[in-house]
């Protein structure tokens, strides 16, 4: 009975499937709350509503984008050639022992991990609460996101068939046309994969930007989107506001997907018949 209850709940959902039936509940379900609330017009106008889009916000995006791409490149410059050089280890254990040693920080408390880290800084400077500046919070971001990019890499990185790579440099290619050629092509979707695991939680930060800097003038999207939920969160304009911006940021980061998805293939060469 108990092994056949998820056919009989897929024929009582016409065919959907337990998978289908979780994205509706906590992905479109709360998209269309969202929606609702970011064009509720009853008590205020949409005017109103979007009032809090102005100088200070666009700059909040831009220094947001920025923070978050330079995250994504120091993480992919230092996450691939460390994942490429672990699976090029012939030792197991010698792998086993690297990557335990770089996972482990996933292994602690997040808030434990900033805490270490501005405590360092605040060691080298001299002084207490010394941490101001966004290179800051990219040190953060970089050092919070770089275990989850390298484990990214590494489960790729470590499959690629060891014929391609011997095939490419019998038939005349360096290690530089065989990076480019062959493990490149080959790990792009790891490549998509780690940006968006990157890109995301930097873009929108909240912890991290808050506690390693300690400038109250440079503001990411994730502190302008908790301000407007624990600050006033009982009046409806507050709701509607944050979930406009919501919706805002979403789009912003839905943008990038499609550019990021549809570049490469711009870029690639086109095959002759």
């Amino acid at each position: 009975m108990f092994n056949s209850w998820p056919e009989n709940l897929k024929r009582i959902s016409g065919g959907l499937g337990i998978f289908h039936i979780f994205s509706f509940l906590f992905i479109f379900l709360p998209l269309l709350v969202i929606i609702y609330f970011a064009f509720d017009t009853r008590e205020h106008t949409f005017i109103q509503n979007s009032e809090f889009i102005n100088r200070g916000t666009t700059l909040s995006i831009f220094r947001s984008l920025f923070i978050a791409i330079v995250t994504v490149i120091f993480t992919f410059l230092l996450g691939y050639p460390f994942s490429y050089f672990v699976a090029s280890i012939d030792s197991e254990k010698t792998k086993a022992f690297l990557m335990i040693f770089i996972s482990s920080p996933l292994w602690s408390s997040f808030f434990v991990k900033l805490l270490g880290l501005r405590s360092f800084f605040d060691l080298l400077n001299g002084s207490p609460n010394s941490t101001y500046g966004i290179i800051y919070t990219i040190i953060g971001l970089i050092y919070v996101n770089l275990p989850i990019a390298i484990l990214s890499f590494y489960n790729v990185v470590n499959n690629i068939p060891k014929n391609l790579i011997n095939a490419a440099q019998d038939l005349g290619s360096s290690q530089f046309e065989t990076f480019l050629k062959v493990i490149l092509p080959y790990t792009r979707e790891a490549l998509v994969a780690a940006f968006f695991l990157v890109f995301i939680p930097s873009f929108t930060a909240i912890t991290v930007s808050e506690f390693m800097n300690n400038e109250s003038s440079s503001k990411m999207v994730g502190e302008l989107l908790n301000n407007f939920v624990t600050v006033d969160n009982n009046s409806n304009i507050a709701k509607s506001r944050a979930s406009l911006f919501t919706l805002f940021v979403a789009t912003v980061i839905f943008l990038i997907y499609l550019l990021v998805k549809t570049l490469p293939k711009a870029f690639s060469k086109p095959k002759n018949d």
